[in-house]
């Protein structure tokens, strides 16, 4: 949720708030995608398509999935950011 604010804004803070609650600092962060899922929806109205669901690792004490949602959109699809959380 962008709470009213610009997209790129809302992305970076939801990002940095999952490093603070793990104390990580901004500088020389290290990263590795540990695992991406794919996992497709059954056919539907909405135009959902597939769920990504990447976790990514970051200075090997915090990971933070990633969540992408493709949708189609009349004859294109796009691809949507759903969400980006600390997990353990």
């Amino acid at each position: 949720m962008a709470y009213n604010r610009d997209l790129a804004t809302a992305i970076q803070a939801d990002f940095e708030h999952c490093l603070s609650i793990n104390d990580v600092p901004k500088n020389g962060q290290v990263s590795q995608i540990e695992s991406v899922v794919v996992k497709n929806f059954k056919p539907n109205d909405t135009g959902l398509l597939t769920l990504i669901e990447c976790v990514v690792q970051i200075n090997q004490s915090v990971r933070v999935l990633v969540e992408l949602i493709a949708a189609k959109n009349g004859e294109k699809v796009n691809l949507y950011l759903e969400d980006i959380n600390a997990i353990a």
